[in-house]
Parts: C-alpha cells; sequence; structure tokens
C-alpha cells in the first residue's frame, strides 16, 4: 500500500472452529462501526458485561478488555467451521483501505478458535 510499504491487496480469513454466540472470537473491523442509533458504546458494553460476570476472567482496564468493547460495536464476523471472509486491504487505486483493519476478539471462557489466513500479493 501507498506509504506503507507492503502490497497485501486481499485477506481469506477461513474459519476451522465453530464460535458460539457471546463465546467472542470475532474477526473485527475495528474502524467500520455499526450503524444505528441502537448501537451501544465500547464503554456501555464492557459496564453491562462486567456485571453480568461475562468478563470476569478479563482484567478490567486491559488490552483485552478493551478489544472486547470494540468487537461488541464495530463490524464482526463470528467463527463458523468451514466458513471464510474475504477482504480487500486496498482500493483498486492501490491506497490502503483503513476500514480494513481488523484484529480478533479475545475468546471467552473454555472455548478454542481455530482459523488459517491466505494473503494475496500484489506482484
Amino acid at each position: 500500500s501507498e506509504g506503507r510499504g507492503g502490497n497485501r491487496f486481499a485477506t481469506i480469513l477461513m474459519y476451522m472452529s465453530d464460535m458460539e454466540e457471546g463465546a467472542g472470537g470475532e474477526t473485527v473491523f475495528s474502524r467500520a462501526r455499526l450503524a444505528g442509533d441502537d448501537v451501544p458504546t465500547s464503554t456501555e458494553v464492557i459496564k453491562t458485561m462486567r456485571e453480568s460476570g461475562e468478563l470476569d476472567s478479563i482484567s478490567p482496564g486491559s488490552w483485552e478488555e478493551n478489544m472486547i468493547g470494540q468487537c461488541r460495536t464495530n463490524l464482526s464476523v463470528r467463527p463458523k467451521k468451514a466458513r471464510a471472509v474475504l477482504f480487500y486491504s486496498q482500493f483498486p487505486n492501490g491506497k490502503e483501505d483503513p476500514k480494513s483493519f481488523h484484529g480478533a476478539c479475545p475468546v471467552l471462557g473454555d472455548h478454542s478458535k481455530w482459523a488459517c489466513n491466505l494473503w494475496v500479493w500484489n506482484a
């Protein structure tokens, strides 16, 4: 991408395990905020999850806690075995697409997530 030295233009993320709703492990696009007036803030999500005990295994104020807030307030994809997500890191003109920035949401409780990446590069 322009200014970053890389030329990865697409990612295919393949899921090899299922994650139950609420178990974490989603792929989150942290710059792609969900639309709508009823979307809570990250702070509200964390407070609600703390009160319910869902975050008992996560340290308050940690990067994991912050990431969970992002996972519940931005576009995210829950892993489903044998499915894949394809997204592009660049626009057709080669400039980086900032909404493609992504991360892995922490897995909550006694669950496991398995996935693999296939990165597609320009030659």
